[in-house]
């Protein structure tokens, strides 16, 4: 009688940590977009606008109301949605990027499973790391971090069927 060893896998860990990268893939890419889109857009609506420069106040007419701003600022304020597109593309592009490592990670985890220490390290570092990001809606990050525990924390059964 020969015996047969079936290869187990962590399949819950890698599920989690699976759905918690697709879900931090998700919201980055929807903050890109909100950085790609719609920021311009309100940029282009601010540098239309028309401007108006004293010595004590700066006026601009934004649908024909007049607004007085008498601080000052480094750069124009029509460049101002611009700065913060940039600011949002980067939170974006580092939540892309943490998802993108997190289901790797899933999935190695799920092909390679005699690595599990480093697969369980590394999502619970980039599903930490997604928090500066975008996390995942929070969720992802948590499943991520859930399911990096419990690919730390899994051993194969020893069972001989």
């Amino acid at each position: 009688m020969t015996a047969q060893q079936t290869i187990q896998r962590p399949g819950t860990a890698s599920g989690l940590a699976i759905a918690g990268g697709i879900l931090m893939i998700v919201s980055g890419l929807l903050i890109l977009m909100v950085s790609l889109v719609f920021l311009p857009a309100f940029s282009y609506f601010m540098q239309n606008a028309n401007f108006t420069t004293s010595a004590t106040a700066t006026t601009y007419i934004i649908n024909g109301t007049p607004h007085v701003f008498n601080g000052t600022f480094p750069f124009k304020a029509g460049m101002i949605p611009g700065f913060v597109s940039g600011i949002v593309g980067a939170v974006g592009s580092f939540g892309l990027v943490s998802g993108i490592i997190v289901l790797v990670s899933g999935i190695l985890l799920r092909t390679s499973p005699s690595n599990r220490g480093i697969w369980g390290v590394l999502i619970i570092i980039f599903s930490v790391v997604s928090f500066f990001g975008t996390g995942g809606f929070v969720i992802g990050a948590i499943l991520g971090i859930i399911g990096g525990i419990m690919a730390l924390t899994w051993h194969p059964s020893t069972s001989v069927a």
